[in-house]
């Protein structure tokens, strides 16, 4: 691969978020990604990518990386907010021909653009910063005490482990993609090139390896768990107990003081007058 930080995929450092223990990050990040979609729009979630700029510079991650490395998903995020800017009724703002935009559309637009790439960039600190399988362990941790609901509290135990392991493949499927590619390309195949039916053949023949390979390794993942005895509904204990450091309280402090702050008028309601 080209070294790129790669869409879910650890990058190795020294830095001050790749020694915290991957629980804290896990609780910070989950009270962080519901404070930015409750945030108020603009000032609340501007001052949430503030923190997550800030969360990016801890881990030593430059610019160019993360543009590089979400630029497939901003996008997306960019289609969207279009898609908002055109579809939304309200008064109409300005008509480019056919179309109309709306004041609310505009705001929608706008709130997309800033929102959906702060959760972006929150959740990829998390994963850029945290070994996959000190990940998956540190969801399955922080999900542990809700094994005390019983039945419901072990299902999202579960949900953390297989949202660990979602994440953790991410950059195999992109790895065998990149490795089907470019055996194709050694082979003299032209991806790009020619009339649009042969692009649409010359892709379909890369997809139906790339899928064979990919459910090749999902049911290596699936043998290893049933090797390790893994079953669901059940509670498990870790391999290692890590204590926390100083640093990881107070990352979740910090957390917890930015969610009283995003949800203040919820948990302390003015009285009436």
């Amino acid at each position: 691969m080209n070294g790129e930080p790669l869409l879910a995929q650890y990058v190795p450092g020294t830095g001050l978020l790749h020694r915290l223990d991957a629980r804290s990050k896990s609780v910070a990040v989950a009270l962080l990604t519901a404070d930015v979609l409750h945030a108020s729009w603009p000032l609340e979630v501007c001052g949430l990518a503030l923190l997550a700029v800030l969360g990016i510079r801890l881990a030593g991650i430059g610019a160019r990386q993360v543009w590089r490395s979400l630029r497939p998903l901003f996008f997306l995020v960019a289609f969207s907010a279009l898609m908002n800017l055109l579809s939304v009724p309200g008064d109409p703002a300005w008509r480019l021909g056919p179309l109309t935009v709306t004041r609310a559309g505009l705001l929608t637009a706008l709130e997309t653009l800033t929102r959906i790439p702060v959760l972006i960039l929150t959740a990829s600190i998390l994963v850029w910063t945290t070994p996959p399988g000190a990940l998956i362990d540190g969801m399955t941790a922080a999900a542990r005490p809700l094994a005390r609901l019983g039945r419901a509290g072990t299902a999202l135990q579960d949900l953390a482990l297989f949202a660990g392991l979602a994440l953790r493949f991410l950059p195999m499927v992109h790895e065998s993609f990149h490795r089907v590619r470019i055996a194709r390309l050694a082979r003299g195949i032209d991806l790009e090139g020619g009339p649009a039916w042969v692009r649409w053949r010359n892709l379909a023949e890369l997809i139906i390896p790339w899928l064979i390979d990919v459910f090749r390794r999902a049911d290596a993942v699936a043998i290893g768990l049933a090797a390790r005895g893994y079953r669901r509904g059940t509670v498990r204990t870790p391999w290692q107990i890590r204590r926390w450091s100083a640093a990881d309280y107070l990352l979740v402090g910090i957390g917890l003081l930015v969610t009283l702050w995003v949800w203040r008028r919820e948990l302390f309601p003015a009285p009436p007058l």
